[in-house]
Formats: structure tokens, C-alpha cells, sequence
């Protein structure tokens, strides 16, 4: 073997792999990180979005038991003017009976307020 041979051999054992082949790895590789990055890159601002919409979500949610709470407050307010108004109706009608029986029926067909 000469010299020139050696040297040839001792390169091959040290780098298998040839130029084309080395160019195709390195392409590979720097492929594989780049959607590896993409990847990332895109998990974050997924991430970001989300919790952007929960926070979102989150302030809805607040604003719609404000609402709620208030308007339970309003039927509740008006809940107790209707059973107001309902209590004057019946006294306005109790006296209208009273005035109808007293002064309109003749005084054999009136009720005895005692019973019957």
C-alpha cells in the first residue's frame, strides 16, 4: 500500500460518509430543527390565544351575573309593587262592595255581616 492509499484509507475510516452525503444530512438536520422551532413557535402562540380567551371568557362571565343579579333585582322591585297595587285593588273593590251594598240594595236584599 503506498503512502497516497493510506492516507485515502485513514480518511474513510475517520469520515464515512462522502461530501453528497454530508450535504444531504446537513440539509436534513437544519429541516428538522427549523419545523421543529415552527412547532414551537406555533405551540406558544396557541398557548397565548387561549389563554386569552379564557381571560375573555372569564370577563364575560362576570359582566353577564352582573346583568343577572341586577335584573333579579328589578322583578324582585317589581314583584313588590305589583302585590302593593294588588292590596290597594282589593280595598278600592272591598269599598266599592260596601258602598253597592249600603246604599244601592234595598234593605232586604243587603248580607248580614253577621253570617247568613
Amino acid at each position: 500500500m503506498t503512502s497516497t492509499e493510506a492516507g485515502r484509507n485513514a480518511g474513510r475510516s475517520q469520515n464515512p460518509l462522502t461530501r453528497p452525503e454530508r450535504l444531504l444530512v446537513t440539509v436534513f438536520v437544519t429541516m428538522f430543527g427549523t419545523m421543529l422551532a415552527a412547532g414551537a413557535l406555533g405551540f406558544t402562540t396557541l398557548s397565548g390565544q387561549l389563554l386569552d380567551m379564557q381571560e375573555q371568557i372569564g370577563a364575560l362571565q362576570k359582566e353577564t351575573s352582573a346583568q343577572l343579579l341586577d335584573m333579579q333585582r328589578q322583578i324582585g322591585g317589581l314583584r313588590a309593587e305589583m302585590h302593593e297595587e294588588i292590596g290597594e285593588l282589593s280595598e278600592r273593590m272591598t269599598r266599592i262592595e260596601t258602598l253597592i251594598e249600603t246604599h244601592l240594595v234595598p234593605a232586604s236584599d243587603a248580607r248580614d255581616p253577621a253570617g247568613p
